[in-house]
């Protein structure tokens, strides 16, 4: 009787350790397919911009929505395409960014990832941290910068040179920010991947391993 009751204790713990391990296995592709998406679109849109700018710039071309705007006009074509690549990138961002953060959360909460540790703790201050950049990004220097961008494009095609420069100029006085808030945003993405991978490869959380009785 003992011995029954043992092994379907034994064959119980084996099923709770294989529901643990699809769990984890589960959410942490789920957390590493979502950051390797959102750390992707960033540096596409990046180096994207990287090679339009220098290539208009190059080409040298005249728009005709701007006819009254007597400044090169490579600037404001290259504008128009980064724009788009951002968007695409920001909607990649915001999808993303809460998909990865439910899943790691869901990974401790369930028990499937050794916790305390310091691997998993590092993982949240990360994420964390991605989080207030993205929020700060999207929340307080985007509206700012697009703002400025919009009234800028106005201007220009109106020809009211003095004020395009007005919003040009507050525009770009924002840009080194931006460009640190992205480079940093790519940088912890990076971090949280490659922290997400090596915790991936370890076992489930002891507590979530079946315990066999002792004979």
């Amino acid at each position: 009787m003992s011995q029954a009751m043992d092994r379907r204790a034994d064959r119980g713990g084996e099923a709770r350790e294989r529901g643990h391990g699809r769990a984890r296995a589960l959410l942490e592709s789920v957390h590493l397919v979502s950051m390797g998406l959102w750390v992707g679109s960033l540096g596409m849109a990046g180096a994207a911009a990287a090679i339009v700018f220098p290539e208009m710039k190059s080409l040298e071309p005249t728009l005709g929505q701007y006819p009254l705007y007597t400044e090169p006009h490579w600037r404001l074509a290259a504008g128009h395409v980064a724009a788009k690549l951002f968007f695409v990138s920001d909607m990649v961002q915001l999808v993303c960014a809460p998909v990865a953060g439910i899943a790691l959360v869901l990974l401790v909460l369930r028990k499937v990832v050794a916790w305390p540790s310091r691997l998993i703790a590092g993982r949240l201050v990360v994420l964390t941290l991605l989080m207030a950049f993205l929020s700060y990004r999207f929340f307080v220097l985007a509206p700012r910068m697009d703002r400025e961008l919009s009234l800028y494009r106005l201007a220009a095609i109106a020809g009211d040179m003095t004020t395009a420069e007005a919003h040009l100029s507050s525009f770009n006085a924002d840009h080194p920010t931006a460009s640190r808030i992205m480079t940093g945003t790519f940088a912890l993405g990076l971090l949280g991947f490659a922290l997400g991978a090596w915790s991936a490869s370890t076992g489930i959380a002891p507590a979530a391993r079946r315990t066999r009785p002792v004979e």
